[in-house]
């Protein structure tokens, strides 16, 4: 029987740990994901143990719990298309392919966050048509008040898309992990499954500070009272329209400085 060199068993442990300190990748399935998971959950059981005690039906309940994932994965479609994009082209090597062209980056942008808005569109027709299926809650009956909440939705994605690709232009693909883990890090506080009352109050400063929360605590009035909160759409509007203009900005500077080193020098 051949003898373990513990040495070398050392030394390939240590190579690969210095990529786990190294790499955000990496390291957030270690300590980020189990920490947000434990804080999403946890929050909503507490939410759900105040609801019944106040009385709240289980069909309202699993509506607005539905509802807040078909929501999320909106957020997260919209926000993935453009990123992800730039990122298939790096590892790909054909984004210097593009931009050799007379492409703009607007007309790029542009035709991705379109297709973003036809993949959205799907991924919200299958995700009602299993909802429907599974638990014979049909989104689509809630259509028109719950459109202007799904414009704001899109739009959030976008943001956060922008970002994340200003992020990975300027810096590298080292940043890639963000193209994951933003709108997962920022989902404690956008009030997916429970209302902001339930945070602590410095968690509720962060939460009324992103669109995506007035979206959500929208949604709920819409399922639990049947009306629309117009502050709640104005509120989302606007800080949207903030976040959009200052992350399309950093993408369009991170691009101009991208540009200056050399788009092969980006890995």
């Amino acid at each position: 029987m051949t003898r373990i060199a513990w040495h070398r068993v050392y030394g390939a442990m240590l190579r690969y740990w210095y990529l786990v300190r190294r790499s955000f990748d990496r390291s957030s399935e270690i300590f980020v994901h189990p920490v947000l998971d434990l804080v999403i959950w946890g929050v909503t059981a507490v939410y759900l143990q105040e609801l019944f005690s106040g009385g709240v039906g289980l069909p309202s309940l699993v509506i607005a719990l539905v509802t807040g994932v078909i929501f999320w994965n909106i957020i997260y479609r919209s926000q993935s298309e453009v990123p992800f994009g730039v990122l298939e082209d790096l590892w790909n090597r054909s984004l210097l392919h593009f931009f050799i062209s007379p492409l703009k980056i607007s007309e790029w942008l542009f035709g991705l966050t379109l297709l973003g808005v036809i993949k959205t569109m799907l991924t919200l027709l299958t995700a009602g048509i299993f909802a429907a299926i599974l638990y014979h809650f049909n989104i689509f009956f809630y259509g028109f008040y719950l459109l202007p909440f799904l414009g704001l939705l899109i739009i959030s994605g976008w943001w956060l898309g922008f970002f994340i690709t200003g992020l990975v232009l300027r810096f590298g693909t080292g940043f890639q992990a963000m193209a994951w883990t933003l709108s997962v890090a920022i989902s404690p506080f956008s009030a997916i499954y429970y209302p902001v009352s339930v945070l602590p109050s410095w968690a509720q400063t962060i939460a009324y500070a992103l669109p995506t929360t007035y979206i959500f605590e929208g949604m709920r009035q819409v399922i639990y009272q049947g009306s629309v909160n117009p502050r709640d759409l104005v509120m989302s509007f606007l800080l949207n329209v903030f976040y959009i203009a200052a992350t399309a900005g950093f993408l369009y500077t991170s691009f101009k400085h991208r540009l200056k080193r050399g788009l092969l020098t980006l890995d």
